[in-house]
Formats: structure tokens, sequence, C-alpha cells
């Protein structure tokens, strides 16, 4: 088989590699595919009562919402020069160290899960959209047993799709060579910041 290693010594990259800011997050998210870099990201906020549910999420339930759609924006670093950026990009649960396939892509597809780039009016990448409308819609139920994860992020790649209903495994490696950065949590960018948009209607009591 190939070997694949990437060296990121002396680059930005090994800066954020080494020192991970896991109490803020990052304000630059790398992706790269082969044996390069994944990304995570944290949706819902702490969990300060320490109840395995995010705080934000249990505000949420009480809400009596109709979860009508739901997308999560990853926009494109202003930080990005390469021009071999990826066209989708793949979400993946992490849950207890291990990678599994995300609850839409094992329900739908990654057809209906999105992760498309989209381009801005001068055709030059602009956001990676996702929709999430299932998987919120599930989470905000109180009797739910979709357990809430991490997600990380990775470079689309078709042979990283499941072959069957027990292939739930996400490899951290592919066959796709393309990277992008990706705009995290940076109070300066807060418009091009990830961000996690709900639209709902309030169920009548």
């Amino acid at each position: 088989g190939n070997l694949f290693e990437r060296n990121y010594n002396g680059t930005m990259v090994e800066s954020y590699l080494l020192n991970p800011n896991i109490t803020n997050g990052d304000d630059k998210i790398f992706v790269q595919g082969a044996a390069g870099t994944n990304g995570i990201v944290h949706l819902f906020g702490d969990d300060n009562n320490v109840n395995g549910i995010p705080d934000e999420v249990e505000t949420l339930r009480t809400k009596n919402w109709l979860i009508n759609d739901a997308k999560l924006y990853l926009y494109v670093d202003p930080s990005n020069t390469t021009e071999q950026y990826p066209d989708k990009l793949y979400l993946y649960k992490i849950e207890n160290g291990v990678n599994y396939q995300t609850y839409e892509a094992m329900k739908q597809g990654t057809s209906m899960m999105g992760g498309d780039l989209v381009l801005d009016d001068e055709d030059l990448p602009d956001y990676y959209l996702f929709h999430l409308t299932d998987y919120v819609s599930e989470i905000l139920k109180p009797d739910t047993e979709v357990t809430i994860t991490d997600f990380g992020i990775k470079v689309y790649d078709a042979a990283d799709l499941p072959l069957s209903a027990s292939d739930t495994i996400m490899r951290k490696y592919n066959n796709n060579f393309k990277g992008v950065i990706l705009t995290g949590k940076n109070a300066s960018l807060a418009p091009r910041s990830l961000k996690l948009d709900i639209f709902y209607t309030e169920k009548n009591q």
C-alpha cells in the first residue's frame, strides 16, 4: 500500500497543532486531505452543570420548537491562499476517542447532509454549507437516544462513505489531497466565524 506522511515543521499549522486552544477554540481550522489534518467542532457550548448535556441544549429543549431548518456554515479563512481547495467537506462524530460516520450520513447520505463549497460573487471560495436539520431536531427532543458529540471535519472522498450499515468507523485519512483553512472562533471576523443557524416554528401548546 501507499504511505502518506505530511511534515508541518516550521509552518503556521505547526503552532496550532502543538498548542490548540482547548478552552476558547482556535481562530483557524486546518483541514487537509490524504494523511493531513482534520478539524473539530463543538456545536453547543459548555455543560456547566455537568449532567452530560450542554446547557444550551437543555434550554432549547424547553422551547417547544419545530425545527424547520438548521445550517452549519464553515467559512473559508482570509489567510487561505491555496487554489486546490476541496469541493466538499465531510462531518463525522467523535465519541470516546473513536471517529464514527455522522448521524446524517448514515441516515440520509452525504447528498442530503451537504458540506458543499459555496462560491462568492467573484467565484472565489466563500463557505462550506452543511444541512443538520434532522440532527438538530433529534437532539432537541427531551427523550432522544442520539448522543451529543463533537464533530470532526475532514476533506470529503467518496471512499469514505459506508459500504454497509455496520461500516461505521471513519478513517482519518483518504485519497483526496486538497486542503483549506477555515475561520474558527474569531471575534475580529465574527460575521465569518463558524455558525449554526436554526430556523424554527413555535408549536401551539
